[in-house]
């Protein structure tokens, strides 16, 4: 008969005191491990030793060592002892297995049992933000509430709310102290929001900022969107040019005195890597000075589709990221996603159609807030 139970204690020697005093002085140990025990609201205590002892009513191998230094052990008896050996392993990785997992449950980071932050950490799974992110924001932050026993569901939130609005690192493009004439130009997949994007920055640029400012276009394609374009300039007196090769373009750009320039492209796949060379070719050509180029990327889009995005886009070696359709958005917890895979600044969000109102510099506060209250009257 197998006898077997789990001991927890504050070190090794206290767990294995209790099994000996429990199981006998020939018990002996299967395994040992390091566990958190629940303490006070659901939360954890220090990491506590947990030991699995078993004992056989079979002693041939229970004897003190001194004893089985003295007795003659033939090898067909090695043999019996290491069987019995096995099949004790196998009847306790069988029981592992089972709901009650003896030897190697495994607890997610943050359980029921955690209260105020369970809330959160189910909350931000179904934000669409990724696992790994998530897991490693809640380790760090559940320690700092061990350690100093944090009860108030509100210092959580802003605990929080600062660890996920570290990983947004936002830029006002603008207020960097660059040479004139600023040189933005605005790429991206299709059907993103790209042209209706660059016109709301240029209204605002010319309206609000004061500036003196030019639109080109390098998208020869959509003749309908060039003449919107087009239009948009004529309504806000701005300059309107359209290009087809990159000599006229380099020229262009080399006599304009303007102090902002926006240039549109067309909406690419990022499977058309062609495409998207022809478009480096264009920002090679101004060598004698630097083009600041604009990602833009829908907030719905899925992470898969981001990676592949940025792959295909990074040989643009694009310096901002520029979210649109927020407005259409349910989960932005992809937005914090993205920033954290990708490693690039924020600038501008945009959440609608009318121009120029729907857009402005990302806000990580309103961000993290939006996400933190996603699904909470659900």
């Amino acid at each position: 008969m197998l006898m077997y139970n789990t001991f927890i204690g504050k070190d090794l020697q206290e767990a294995m005191g209790k099994m000996r005093r429990e199981l006998g002085p020939d018990a002996m140990m299967l395994k040992q491990s390091i566990v958190n025990t629940k303490g006070l609201f659901g939360l954890f205590r220090k990491p506590m030793v947990e030991v699995v002892g078993f004992k056989s009513d079979r002693n041939v191998n229970m004897k003190p060592r001194k004893e089985m230094k003295k007795m003659e052990v033939n090898n067909e008896n090695e043999v019996t002892i290491q069987k019995e050996l096995l099949e004790i392993r196998k009847q306790l990785s069988a029981l592992a297995n089972k709901d009650e997992g003896i030897l190697t449950k495994t607890n997610p980071i943050i359980s029921e049992d955690d209260s105020a932050l369970h809330k959160y950490f189910k909350l931000l799974r179904e934000s669409e933000m990724d696992d790994d992110l998530i897991d490693s924001l809640f380790e760090a932050l559940k320690k700092e509430i061990i350690e100093k026993n944090i009860e108030d569901d509100s210092i959580i939130f802003e605990k929080l709310k600062l660890r996920l609005m570290d990983i947004i690192d936002v830029i006002d493009p603008i207020k960097t102290k660059n040479k004139l004439p600023r040189i933005f130009m605005f790429v991206g997949p299709t059907g993103v929001g790209k042209t209706t994007s660059l016109v709301k920055l240029a209204a605002n640029y010319k309206l609000k900022e004061e500036k003196d400012v030019e639109i080109y276009s390098l998208d020869n394609y959509r003749i309908a969107a060039t003449e919107q374009l087009r239009s948009y300039c004529d309504i806000m007196q701005i300059s309107f040019k359209k290009f087809d090769n990159k000599s006229d373009f380099k020229n262009t750009i080399k006599k304009s005195k303007a102090q902002i320039i926006l240039i549109d492209t067309a909406g690419r796949s990022p499977k058309d890597e062609i495409a998207i060379s022809a478009i480096k070719d264009y920002i090679k050509s101004i060598n004698f000075h630097n083009i600041e180029v604009f990602l833009v990327v829908s907030a719905g889009t899925k992470k898969s589709d981001l990676l592949n995005i940025n792959e295909k886009y990074s040989k643009l070696n694009y310096k901002y990221l520029l979210f649109t359709k927020l407005d259409e958005t349910v989960k932005l917890g992809s937005i914090i996603n993205t920033l954290y895979h990708l490693k690039k600044p924020l600038s501008y969000v945009a959440f609608g159609q009318d121009v120029p109102k729907h857009i402005s510099i990302a806000n990580p506060e309103i961000i993290v807030e939006s996400v933190l209250k996603e699904n909470q009257n659900d």
